[in-house]
């Protein structure tokens, strides 16, 4: 099933006096229940089309649906309430709250969100943290953690609020082989439960777990596989 539509988006960049189009009037659909992995070279737009559709980058011309809902024409509340409804990001570095526990951390998007009520956020930030078996976690602050366990918390933070779309940029970038191949099959199981999973990432290993590989290159993105 159809969750994003993108059509004819632009975006440019002006470096000096110099400008760059970096994505060049580019069309793609995005479905539930798959994988998309999104390749390049650095610089190449990766991580500025995830946050235009993740709707923190405004861009030039162009028409997104998210879920049916055209976010060209939203203010910023309007955008925001998309955010929190509708995308959860998963970022390369994590961006834990170092003076939160772990089940903490995933509490934090739910205090934005009318429909999660307070009694029962701390009981749905520890299911979301056994979902990425970190049960004996729980209690843990960020130092306390490894890599790959950090990355599992803001995986776990990203779901709090039950987003159809994932946005994770370089989500294994700073973890070994190991820790890379759990992320993925949390990843895979995500997409299992029919979530559209969008993954901007250097790694080939990725590449495995991917539905559709998608490569942006002077501006355009084409389907590789």
């Amino acid at each position: 099933m159809l969750i994003i539509k993108i059509s004819d988006l632009a975006k440019k960049y002006k470096k000096k006096e110099k400008e760059i189009l970096v994505l060049n009037h580019i069309d793609l659909s995005f479905e539930k229940g798959k994988i998309y992995n999104i390749i390049g070279h650095s610089g190449s737009g990766k991580t500025t089309l995830l946050n235009i559709i993740g709707t923190l980058l405004e861009f030039d011309s162009g028409k997104i649906l998210i879920d049916g809902f055209d976010i060209t024409s939203m203010n910023e509340k309007e955008k925001a309430d998309i955010r929190n409804q509708k995308i959860g990001f998963v970022f390369q570095s994590y961006f834990l709250n170092d003076k939160l526990k772990a089940f903490e951390n995933v509490m934090v998007p739910m205090y934005i969100n009318v429909n999660i009520k307070k009694s029962n956020r701390k009981n749905l930030a520890i299911q979301l943290l056994k979902k990425v078996k970190l049960e004996d976690r729980i209690n843990h602050y960020p130092k306390e953690l490894s890599g790959g366990e950090q990355q599992r918390v803001a995986i776990a933070r990203a779901l709090a609020n039950n987003p159809e779309i994932i946005l994770a940029d370089e989500p294994t970038g700073n973890l070994d082989k190991e820790n890379e191949k759990i992320i993925l099959e949390i990843f895979k199981k995500l997409k299992e439960e029919g979530k559209c999973i969008i993954i901007s990432s250097h790694s080939d290993y990725i590449k495995k777990y991917a539905d559709v590989i998608l490569e942006i290159n002077d501006g355009k993105v084409e389907v590789v596989t």
